[in-house]
């Protein structure tokens, strides 16, 4: 038999957290179903041969949450309940989360390839434009200027993985049984729920991870290693990882990571950057050609901080701290050397 004064206690518990965001007892009602139904979404992924064994788990748990013994009620009980219980709404919002997605992998049409989901959706940035995507288990992705990035509609798996070149800045949601991977080049990066900027321009051949919270794993190849002869690095917050071809070609510092990752919030930093690197970064954010006219200048450094700037602001600023003078032509940049 079905207690309804407990049931009316547990459904404005739940209410109380849903409408309000407060109360100990809701939460911990509502997160503990979405956690237990979070390994199930993960093993069987998007396996299309295990859809309907995948519906029993899911509605067994909803049923357990609901009934409290795993068995599911009788429809006379559900219909001589008030009003229906809150946790099966609650229930049944986070399975259409949970599986929503893999359902429109079931009726979509996602491309295949020797049965296996191929990554489907591809996003390339122009430079001079950003943008920002969610990805279908609620991670978080600012993507920079001239990135490319690919990721699948739907995760599969017991992993969630996407590949990149450019810049991008994650905010993973956690999954302890799904770990979050990036991979770009050589170099993957995994999480389990974590925030951190990944920078991999081709053409600057280097590789950089900087950590905001939580952990990240970064690895090569076993035939290149990172550190003291071995292929991977753990980085706390604060701290980043650069790959290149100098000399050491590993570097793990400490940084401020809003300098590293202030073109999310539309914050241009140029810390202590020769002109010849200004140049080419104000081409990645404002996507027009800049030109240096006076090679002796490339090497002259720069200091700024700016907020959704004009290009023309910026260049002010450089014009008159540094001594260097530009022009502008249409939709080309001249920078050269003042004349005064």
């Amino acid at each position: 038999m079905r207690n309804n004064k407990s049931d009316k206690s547990l459904e404005k518990a739940v209410l109380k957290y849903l409408e309000k965001g407060k109360g100990r007892q809701g939460k911990s009602l509502f997160d503990k179903w979405a956690k237990d139904m979070v390994p199930i979404y993960c093993e069987y992924g998007t396996d299309t041969s295990k859809k309907d064994e995948l519906r029993r788990n899911i509605k067994s748990g909803i049923d357990e949450k609901i009934f409290g013994d795993g068995q599911p009620g009788t429809e006379g009980e559900i219909r001589n309940l008030p009003f229906v219980s809150l946790l099966k709404v609650a229930a049944c919002i986070l399975l259409v989360i949970s599986i929503g997605a893999t359902f429109y992998l079931f009726y979509g049409k996602p491309q295949s390839i020797s049965g296996q989901i191929s990554p489907a959706i591809r996003v390339n940035v122009p430079l001079g434009q950003k943008d920002t995507i969610f990805l279908s288990d609620g991670t978080k992705v600012y993507l920079n200027a001239g990135t490319s990035f690919s990721y699948p509609g739907v995760f599969n798996g017991r992993h969630r993985e996407v590949s990149m070149s450019g810049e991008a800045f994650f905010q993973v949601k956690r999954m302890e049984d799904c770990p979050f991977i990036v991979r770009s080049g050589g170099i993957k990066t995994t999480v389990l729920g974590t925030s951190f900027n990944v920078r991999a321009y081709p053409a600057e051949k280097r590789y950089q991870v900087a950590v905001s919270t939580g952990k990240v794993l970064v690895e090569s190849s076993k035939d290149k290693p990172l550190l003291y002869k071995e292929n991977k690095v753990i980085l706390l917050p604060d701290q980043k990882i650069e790959i290149s071809g100098e000399s050491p070609p590993v570097k793990v510092t400490r940084v401020d990571i809003d300098k590293i990752a202030g073109w999310k919030n539309g914050v241009l930093v140029l810390d202590q950057l020769s002109i010849g690197d200004i140049a080419e970064k104000l081409e990645q954010w404002y996507g027009i050609p800049v030109e240096i006219n006076n090679g002796g200048i490339k090497d002259i450094t720069f200091v700024g901080r700016f907020k959704n700037p004009e290009l023309k602001d910026v260049l002010e600023s450089m014009k008159y701290t540094v001594g260097v003078d530009y022009k502008i032509y249409g939709n080309h940049v001249f920078i050269g050397k003042s004349k005064k």
